[in-house]
């Protein structure tokens, strides 16, 4: 049983004639009767009552009708969500990010797709940058967003935006007025302070390293904590500093809770977000429009 004999009969029993169902169809009058005859011939029944110059549906043909309407139209639906897929106006899209994107990048930017893809199903899936190439490696997640390069293989990865990491005090530190004298401070200037960290481990943590170079033996490292939501809190109540990216501090920056304060190091450098996929991955119409709008936007996001 076929569409194209499908569409005969929903035609021949709207019109009720082959000729002007030949006519709507764009066929010759016998290939309509040559595509009825195969289904009358597949479902053992006669589809129509020739009666006069009329022509009906048998009971069987009304019946077949009712599925007829149905799987044309389900067909209709598939081709329509193909290419919804195909131009990313629909479809599903799963996304891994790191915790501190997904914190401090992600919200307006899924706003935004939101808004200008009401038909993609997505979902988002979070942890540290490490997981989230795992994720996207076992193609969990169709794109991830990472705080840095990944590690593991098969991944293409595209660098979008830098972000700079700055010593994070509280509004009344002392060494506020040092940096105001200065362009940035020496890493010495804040040796002796008791520095919150994120944890060993994190992306963060290793960007947060290599800024400190060797130097980062002789810190005072007070606390790891796991997120960067517990560091502001920390330093808001003046138990220490932190090396946290200004993205992650702009709120508390505008309400003058915390200042960040440019530092000099060694080993200057500015870590990267990282836009990754599997290199063997079938870049969707939606997941091409996140990935676009992530390269557009994020730049203007970071700092």
């Amino acid at each position: 049983m076929e569409l194209r004999q499908l569409a005969a009969l929903v035609s021949v029993a709207r019109e009720g004639s082959f000729t002007r169902a030949a006519d709507q169809l764009s066929l010759t009058q016998s290939a309509v009767t040559r595509q009825i005859a195969a289904l009358e011939v597949e479902t053992h029944s006669r589809l129509f009552d020739r009666l006069g110059r009329s022509i009906v549906l048998t009971s069987a043909g009304q019946l077949l009708l009712k599925y007829a309407q149905e799987m044309l139209r389900l067909d209709s639906e598939a081709l329509h969500a193909r290419e919804d897929v195909r131009s990313g106006a629909g479809g599903k899209l799963a996304v891994g990010s790191s915790s501190t994107a997904a914190a401090y990048l992600l919200p307006p930017l899924l706003q935004q797709y939101r808004r200008e893809r009401p038909g993609v199903d997505l979902s988002v899936l979070t942890g540290p940058s490490t997981r989230v190439a795992e994720m996207t490696s076992n193609n969990e997640v169709d794109v991830g967003l990472l705080m840095d390069e990944p590690t593991a293989s098969g991944l293409k990865s595209i660098k979008d935006a830098e972000y700079t990491i700055a010593l994070i005090v509280y509004a009344d530190h002392p060494l506020i007025r040092a940096a105001e004298q200065r362009k940035a401070l020496e890493l010495d200037e804040f040796a002796d302070l008791p520095l919150i960290l994120m944890q060993s481990g994190a992306s963060l943590r290793r960007s947060v390293d290599q800024l400190l170079g060797q130097s980062r033996q002789g810190q005072n490292i007070s606390m790891e904590l796991d997120n960067v939501e517990a560091i502001k809190k920390m330093i808001e109540a003046h138990l220490g500093v932190s090396l946290l990216p200004i993205m992650a501090v702009k709120d508390e920056i505008s309400a003058g809770a915390l200042v960040a304060l440019p530092i000099n190091s060694p080993k200057p450098s500015k870590p990267s977000i990282v836009i990754v996929h599997r290199e063997d991955k079938y870049v969707s119409g939606a997941m091409h429009a996140f990935i676009d709008l992530i390269r557009k936007r994020l730049p203007d996001a970071v700092d």
